[in-house]
């Protein structure tokens, strides 16, 4: 049985936010600034559409979304890889 996330995921995306989101990324890497890292995060509330935005917006431009939830419940499914990885010595791969 698919939950409502899934159903919803195929669904056509609805708003402007993935675009407000794009144009504030370009902005924050126009010419004349000099950002510390190329590299965002988004917080907000569970069921707010963080991670539909951000699929939305990598039809547009190359994107790596990673979820480091440590849980394994939850959408979309948290990356054990990324998470392992970000918490391991950066010198070495994790075993798994």
């Amino acid at each position: 049985m698919k939950t409502a996330t899934l159903l919803a995921w195929n669904s056509e995306f609805k708003g402007d936010l993935a675009e407000v989101l794009f144009n504030s990324i370009a902005d924050y890497l126009s010419k004349g600034r000099t950002p510390y890292a190329r590299l965002t995060t988004i917080v907000n509330s569970s069921g707010t559409g963080k991670s539909r935005m951000v699929d939305q917006l990598g039809t547009q431009i190359i994107t790596v979304p990673m979820c480091l939830r440590q849980k394994r419940e939850g959408f979309p499914f948290c990356l054990s890889l990324s998470l392992a990885c970000l918490q391991s010595d950066s010198r070495r791969v994790p075993s798994f």
